[in-house]
């Protein structure tokens, strides 16, 4: 009875210890409703503009919000990009000197002239379930 007892303890004690949270994205501003909005979750700052920790991908209707949401996310620093493909192509396209030619945007909504932000610029801390709001910016030249 008593190894039990700890045995039950040591259950709840270690899922207190490996707690979970959710991760809400809401994303604002965009301005073609077509496409896709690939929504990038990232825990590293070396690999923050070429890989994700976990990415969802959400259809763009003609109407109504567009919200991504990441489950099961453990405690931890974490940065969110996003982008639209608008031509559902698989990938950010980029014209003259590397610009976008589809809506971007970030966590923390930085503000963006000479390249992507930093990890460091973009980054936040998970203890609780968090939510996100992100305007896409789309670059124009002209």
């Amino acid at each position: 009875m008593k190894t039990q007892i700890l045995l039950i303890a040591g259950l709840f004690l270690g899922a207190k210890t490996y707690a979970q949270h959710t991760i809400l994205v809401k994303v604002d501003n965009v301005k073609e409703r077509k496409g896709r909005v690939v929504v990038d979750l990232c825990n590293k700052a070396d690999d923050f503009m070429s890989k994700s920790y976990r990415q969802e991908v959400v259809s763009i209707s003609t109407s109504g919000d567009i919200v991504a949401q990441f489950r099961n996310v453990p405690k931890g620093t974490y940065a969110i990009r996003i982008y639209q493909d608008e031509n559902e192509s698989g990938k950010l396209e980029y014209g003259l000197m590397g610009i976008p030619k589809e809506g971007v945007g970030f966590s923390k909504n930085p503000t963006m002239q000479f390249g992507p932000p930093t990890f460091d610029d973009v980054s936040f801390l998970i203890k609780n379930d968090h939510s996100e709001h992100i305007k896409m910016r789309k670059f124009e030249l002209f």
